[in-house]
């Protein structure tokens, strides 16, 4: 039986925090399963040791995660807004160029091998057009809401960060691929 002076839990995240965090968590899982090729061609972290253990991945990830824990602790406010606004485009960021693709793949598919089509989309091309339309709207219109906008800057700043490491992915694959074999 609880007493009636003890201390309750208050519900203070809404369904929307909860939403932002586990899309927050799919991009933070995205992006380390991104980076496993800028890994692959670089090296270093792949190294194991003599009983197969990764040693330095484990070492990076683990310091990774307790400075984060440590800035968390300094700065509870700022860490966890950050990484809670971040995620609030970012669905955004990736639909629009899934939406684009989609416009041009099944073009595609339709003039080269439309048999391969299983499943058609209503009203193609016109649903999609009017989904990245609405998409971008509402990109346009976090910029231009005040409590929007606490979203949308750290959601550009994610967005950055992860078109850099694409940009130093794809630029460490073509050097590795103009490297002669036999000097690998």
């Amino acid at each position: 039986m609880a007493e009636d002076n003890a201390p309750e839990l208050q519900k203070s995240l809404k369904s929307r925090h909860m939403t932002m965090i586990s899309l927050g968590g799919v991009i933070g899982a995205s992006l380390f399963v991104g980076s496993s090729a800028v890994i692959k061609t670089t090296g270093g972290l792949l190294d194991v040791n003599r009983r197969g253990v990764p040693v330095e991945a484990i070492l990076l990830t683990s310091s990774i995660g307790f400075a984060s824990t440590i800035l968390s602790y300094l700065s509870p406010d700022k860490v966890f807004l950050f990484l809670v606004n971040s995620s609030g485009a970012i669905a955004l960021f990736v639909y629009v160029p899934i939406a684009l693709s989609e416009l041009r793949m099944r073009r595609r598919l339709d003039r080269e091998a439309p048999e391969r089509l299983k499943v058609r989309m209503w009203l193609f091309p016109y649903l999609t057009y009017f989904a990245i339309a609405a998409m971008v709207a509402v990109i346009a219109s976090m910029a231009l809401v005040k409590d929007a906008r606490a979203q949308l800057i750290p959601s550009f700043i994610s967005l950055a960060v992860v078109l850099a490491a694409y940009r130093f992915k794809t630029r460490a694959e073509r050097q590795t691929s103009r490297v002669p074999a036999g000097a690998r």
